[in-house]
């Protein structure tokens, strides 16, 4: 069931509801869910376990006490782990101002258990790649745990392109690889 739904030059932005859950969808493709554990009864739940064994939890593990810029936090399943291993400073980065960060902040705060409202959090609507190369701090971790979409190859648009995302040249002026 939809319970929100908005349009703007970047995509489509959608939450939907399913069962307990809300997910985030993107263009009808991409889609996230919105986190819903409490940071402080975090240890020991089901949560901790499905969420700290998935891949993208190994920035955590590698980098306990660093600090992370999240681009694209969507749902907000990479700062919730940032938050619930004790990193120190967690910034997110979003492009899209219709993200469930800056829109939808009032309607699902509390499901979310006011997760981007936090004083550790610090959210910023710009271009991550900007963000992080402009920043005056240095950050530990810079994390896109896929932040792309599928919408434009699929409907056969860039299909035979690259996409500079997720390799080095991606990254050139904001890291020293």
């Amino acid at each position: 069931m939809v319970e929100f739904s908005q349009w703007n030059a970047i995509s489509r932005v959608e939450v939907d509801r399913q069962d307990g859950a809300k997910t985030v969808v993107i263009d009808a493709d991409a889609s996230t869910y919105i986190m819903n554990a409490d940071p402080k009864l975090w240890h020991g739940t089901m949560w901790e376990k499905n969420l700290m064994s998935a891949p993208p939890a190994l920035a955590n593990v590698l980098r306990p006490h660093g600090e992370f810029a999240i681009i694209g936090p969507g749902g907000g399943v990479d700062v919730l782990r940032a938050v619930a291993k004790r990193q120190p400073e967690r910034y997110g980065i979003e492009i899209n101002p219709l993200s469930p960060i800056p829109s939808c902040a009032d309607a699902y705060a509390d499901f979310a258990y006011h997760l981007y409202e936090r004083p550790d959090v610090h959210i910023h609507v710009t271009d991550g790649r900007s963000f992080v190369r402009n920043a005056p701090q240095q950050y530990d971790v810079v994390q896109m745990t896929l932040v792309d979409t599928w919408a434009s190859t699929a409907a056969g648009a860039f299909a035979l392109s690259e996409n500079s995302l997720y390799y080095n040249r991606g990254f050139s002026g904001i890291l020293s690889i």
